[in-house]
Parts: structure tokens; sequence; C-alpha cells
């Protein structure tokens, strides 16, 4: 296959060296109050129920254990390996999923745009936001299911069940799945019927959806109404969104809820113009609209679940996928100076929306 070619290899092989050069002091960096608070589930018994985060819970059990049945001190270095170890493998798999979507060339500014912009650090840099690793790991390995047969589609599906272990908002890989089968037109068949098996846990799992909703404040809830709540996170997507499209002004502590009501008009006006385009041009160009479908599922369930915080760095992660596919395409068209398509593209579906 194509990606298999000594050139591409290299140039994946180079980005996530660097990516590696760029979390190596890691290696010495300590716990953070997030990553002790999370910790404590290795003291406590892992329910394998569904939706969870049994699986990462599970990861921080057995990193634990292991050195501990050495005689060895629990350290965090090896969380932070490990952590580090995901991200770089995620970032080989996102080369390898936009290879037949956007090209060679395309594909390693892909995957170099994962690996090394710095909206990824929080996600890397805490232990306890391991969660987003394997989520975005368990969506990348399904989206290579796809691609590659029967047998790949018995990995999509180990794939996605996985994902909705990793943390709760897993769930929304299988629709991720769908979305991609319907873009491109893969597995008709299978995708009605997944479409059902869909329909049949959400009702299944019906009563664990509305308890997340009607949270208390006290056990995790919004002391915001509804209303508010959406409006602050779509201000705080915004907000990490353009951060991802120019990566300056980054701070440690983000607070959300001191937006101005620009970023909240922002948001909502690119999630009304990006579904206008998607519904417009989804035929003509199957990339755009598949980045975007899959940026506004990932962040859907948090716009709509009221949760005490607001969107975080690291919950960017799954969304920085579908950002790299697209940075990509275009950082590749520029380089070979092919930037007149795209950007007349662009004119076209804003002259034809205007019109």
């Amino acid at each position: 296959m194509d990606y298999q070619t000594e050139d591409y290899r290299l140039s994946v092989a180079l980005f996530v060296t660097l990516a590696f050069c760029m979390y190596l002091p890691l290696k010495a960096a300590p716990f953070v109050y997030e990553d002790v608070r999370w910790l404590g589930a290795v003291n406590q018994e892992i329910l394998w129920t569904w939706p969870s985060r049994a699986f990462t819970n599970f990861s921080f059990q057995l990193q634990a254990e292991l050195p501990a049945s050495f005689g060895w001190p629990v350290s965090p270095t090896w969380f932070h390996v490990l952590n580090v170890g995901v991200h770089l493998v995620n970032s080989v798999l996102v080369a390898i999923i936009a290879l037949p979507m956007i090209g060679r060339l395309g594909s390693i500014f892909a995957s170099g745009m994962f690996a090394i912009h710095p909206l990824q650090t929080e996600a890397v840099s805490y232990v306890a936001a391991r969660g987003d690793l394997l989520l975005t790991f368990c969506a990348l390995v399904a989206l290579w299911g796809l691609r590659n047969g029967q047998r790949g589609l018995m990995v999509t599906a180990v794939a996605v069940i996985l994902a909705g272990w990793t943390k709760e908002i897993g769930v929304v890989v299988a629709a991720l799945m769908l979305w991609t089968c319907l873009i491109y037109r893969q597995h008709l068949k299978l995708m009605a019927y997944g479409a059902g098996v869909v329909a049949l846990l959400c009702l299944v799992q019906w009563p664990t959806f509305l308890a997340w909703m009607t949270l208390p404040e006290n056990a995790g809830g919004s002391s915001l109404s509804w209303a508010a709540f959406v409006g602050t996170q779509v201000g705080a997507f915004s907000r990490l969104f353009a951060l991802a499209l120019w990566p300056f002004g980054f701070t440690v502590d983000h607070d959300m809820a001191t937006l101005s009501l620009l970023w909240r008009f922002v948001g909502g006006w690119l999630m009304f113009l990006a579904i206008l385009v998607m519904v417009k041009t989804w035929q003509q160009a199957p990339v755009w609209t598949w980045a975007g479908g899959w940026i506004l599922l990932s962040v859907f369930p948090r716009l709509v679940v009221p949760q005490y915080n607001f969107f975080s760095e690291h919950q960017m992660y799954l969304p920085m996928v579908a950002i790299s596919v697209l940075g990509g395409m275009i950082l590749a068209q520029l380089w070979q100076g092919k930037d007149s398509s795209w950007l007349m593209q662009v004119r076209m579906y804003i002259n034809h929306i205007r019109a």
C-alpha cells in the first residue's frame, strides 16, 4: 500500500520523533491535582458497566500493581510514559486513516499536526486525561477497521465497545462510524443494522442518559440553567477551536465562564455554517463534510449534558483528528501550489449560500 513506501514512513516517523522529544521532559513530571483526584480509582473495584471508565481505570490499576509486585514504588514517570506512547500511536493512526482521504502528502501533514500541535499538550501531560487518549485510539482503530473488509468490521465492533469503557462520552464513537459510512457510502447495509443497534443501546441506556441530564449541582451537575450552560459551552468550544487554528494565547487555566458573548455568537454561527455547508456540499466535498460532522458529533454530548466544568483543552483531543485531516489537506494543497482550487471552492460555496 501507499503508506508503506519508504519516504512516507520516514516522514511520519520524523514527526512522531519530534513529538517524542517535545514530551520527553514529562519523565520527570509529578502528578498534578487532577491526576491525584482521578487516580483514586486505583483502589476501587472496577464495574464493567457500559458506558463507563472501566478500561481507563483498569490501565491505572495495572500500572500501580505491576511495580508493587516487584517491590518498586509507584512512580508518575511510567504513567506519563504510557500517555505519551498512546499519543504517538494515535499520531501514526491519523496518518494511516487520512491517506485514502487526502493523499500521501496530506496525511503526512495531518499526522504531524496531530502529533505536535500545542492544543494536545494537556491531554498528553495529564495522567487524568488518559481517557481521551484511549477514546481517540479506539475511534481511530474503528475507523481503520471500516477500510479493511469483513475482518476489519469485527475490529471496528470491538473498538466501538471498548470506546464505551474509556469514558462515558465514548458512546459517540458508534455515531462517528455511522457518519463515516454515510459520507463515504461504505457498508450501507451494515450501517443500517448498526444504526438499529445504536438506537437499541440508547433505549436500554436511557435511564443512564436521563441521570446525566439531571445531575444535581453537588453531584457533578451545573449550577447554571440549561440554556446558560449550552451558551457557555458553545463559547468555550469556539475559543478552543480558535486555538486549534491559531495556536497562540494559551494559558494554564481557562476561565470559560468569563468569555464574552462574542465567543458564544461566533461558536453558534460556526456550527450553523458548518451544518449548512455539510448539507449543501456533502457529495462534492466529502472530506470537509466528514470532518465537520466528526467535530460536531464529538462535541455535541458536552454541549447538552450539564456539568460542573466547561470545555477543557484535553476534551478537544478527539475533534483534533478531523481538524488535523482538514489542516493536512489544506497544507498539502498549498505545498503543491494548488491553493487556488480549494479557495475557489470556498468562494463558490459562500456565493451559493448567499444566493
